[in-house]
């Protein structure tokens, strides 16, 4: 371990001594998963929704209709209140960030796009679809589906994607969060 008193041995072609606190892909992972969770709960819906409402839609039941075509009332298909009152605390939390804060996540969402696509553009997509995953709580490897990717491959791709940044934040001597 890095300590301030040991003398310092230096990487050979490198600035940074043996063993200094620096970016592992591990801090890399953390960053962006922090940075999606912001973004999924602080940004809004994106899209066109000016079509909504030329869908033809069928008429909702009353519900005395209900009740007699069901046998009873509709069932309530939000999340149950102990996960409605996580991802509320969640959403405040994010909300509630320092604009300095703010500037790093943003910068953090940039890295795969400045540090992984230009040269490896595979892995920049199984690194997106991996944040995608874990921004959203869901598993990967229906993302994977989703996207046409392989599961162990895109597990592969996401581990050098992630040490790809963690070189080059540290080569450009981005200081550690």
């Amino acid at each position: 371990m890095f300590d301030a008193s040991m003398p310092a041995r230096r990487v050979p072609g490198s600035a940074l001594p043996v063993g200094a606190p620096g970016w592992t892909p591990e801090t890399v992972e953390a960053e962006l998963i922090e940075a999606a969770r912001w973004l999924y709960h602080a940004g809004g819906r994106a899209g066109p929704l000016g079509f909504v409402g030329s869908r033809l839609h069928d008429a909702p039941l009353s519900l005395h209709e209900h009740i007699e075509a069901f046998g009873g009332p509709p069932e309530r298909a939000d999340l149950d209140d102990e996960k409605e009152e996580e991802h509320e605390a969640e959403r405040l939390h994010y909300r509630m960030l320092p604009a300095a804060r703010l500037d790093q996540l943003d910068a953090a969402l940039r890295w795969p796009a400045r540090y992984v696509a230009p040269r490896h553009p595979d892995a920049a997509r199984a690194l997106q679809a991996w944040i995608a995953a874990q921004a959203a709580r869901r598993g990967f490897a229906p993302i994977c589906r989703e996207r046409g990717l392989n599961r162990t491959l895109a597990y592969r791709w996401k581990d050098r994607a992630l040490s790809l940044i963690a070189v080059g934040l540290t080569i450009s001597r981005v200081p550690p969060r």
